[in-house]
């Protein structure tokens, strides 16, 4: 049975209740009785991380990656404390190692691609995402970033598809509704704007503008329309005298 002073266990209460200071301090403590234990420099490494100390998570990684220069988790580290030092060569540089150790990593690929877009890299960026989607085509991140990318390119059409594919795939995403119902809006499209707005998915904007323009009334109308028949209400278009025949 493993004791409660087991230093895994020591770490893991420290880390759950966000005592870090204590558990870089506990870390220390291990490290003086062997420099090379590698559990120590990687929670190290992760407490410097949530201190802040971005320069001293990367001494701490590279230790671990002087034994094996391979270990993912030492690579996810310090790809974040090279994020946050705005040192994106060297993050699209780890993301790469990671690769080379897990080419399917879509987590290595998305942190590879913001780091290039960081560097006005966008072909590469997107190339980076595309990669992630061939992996797994319901990503989130993925199919949130290209829409990013091309909303900062000014190409508000494909970042409005690449919105309206992340809603697909998880319609509570509100900052995608924002931003969808904003490029819309910037394009002039206001009756599109509107139905964004309201979270509704390209298909359903396209089939209400047009029924709207078949019974003669305003989008909203013809949304609310929609609502009723939807709860099973009766058409209001049944005694219309604007209806077109």
């Amino acid at each position: 049975m493993v004791g409660i002073l087991e230093p895994s266990n020591v770490i893991n209460r420290l880390y759950d209740s966000k005592r870090f200071e204590e558990m870089y301090d506990y870390c220390q403590v291990l490290l003086k009785k062997n420099p090379a234990d590698i559990l120590a420099l990687q929670n190290m490494a992760l407490t410097c991380l949530h201190l802040e100390e971005f320069d001293k998570a990367l001494l701490y990684c590279d230790e671990v990656l002087k034994t094996n220069a391979d270990d993912v988790y030492a690579l996810h580290n310090k790809i974040h404390a090279l994020e946050n030092l705005r040192r994106y060569d060297a993050t699209i540089h780890c993301c790469n190692k990671l690769l080379r150790v897990d080419a399917s990593d879509t987590w290595a690929l998305n942190s590879a691609g913001l780091a290039s877009a960081e560097l006005d890299r966008y072909e590469d960026a997107i190339s980076y995402f595309k990669r992630a989607l061939q992996q797994d085509p319901h990503n989130v991140t993925a199919l949130l970033n290209m829409a990013l990318i091309y909303e900062r390119r000014g190409l508000l059409k494909e970042s409005i598809h690449w919105y309206n594919e992340a809603l697909t795939v998880d319609p509570s995403l509100t900052e995608a509704v924002t931003a969808r119902t904003g490029a819309y809006d910037s394009l002039g499209l206001n009756d599109e704007s509107f139905l964004a707005a309201q979270g509704l998915l390209d298909d359903d904007i396209s089939r209400i503008i047009s029924d709207a323009k078949s019974n003669g009334c305003t989008v909203f109308h013809q949304l609310c329309l929609d609502d009723m028949r939807r709860l099973g209400k009766k058409n209001p278009h049944e005694n219309n005298p604007f209806k077109k025949d």
